[in-house]
């Protein structure tokens, strides 16, 4: 099991790079970005899932972080909601 799994302030860090990675090449992002991102997405929500579930037994920080990285995957779930929707508009 990664190290990433059980600390959530790296998978929030690993998250963090990914979306400024993919936001530099936001004017042409490219299906491989687009890809890497969705990744991205898919590892640490499932990071966040396990360390959700043991946020109420931990210390403060723990939570803190749990809680930061929670919200920056809400904005990283409506970055690729909103890559989805421009493609269906584009194709329709």
């Amino acid at each position: 099991m990664e190290p990433l799994l059980l600390e959530p302030q790296h998978a929030y860090e690993t998250l963090a790079d990914a979306l400024r990675l993919f936001h530099e090449s936001q004017d042409h992002p490219t299906s491989h970005a687009i890809t890497e991102l969705q990744a991205a997405v898919e590892r640490i929500t499932e990071a966040w899932q396990r360390c959700e579930a043991q946020r109420v037994t931990r210390e403060k920080e723990f939570r803190y972080h749990v809680v930061r990285l929670k919200i920056l995957l809400a904005g990283a779930h409506q970055t690729l909601e909103a890559l989805y929707e421009a493609h269906l508009l584009k194709a329709a």
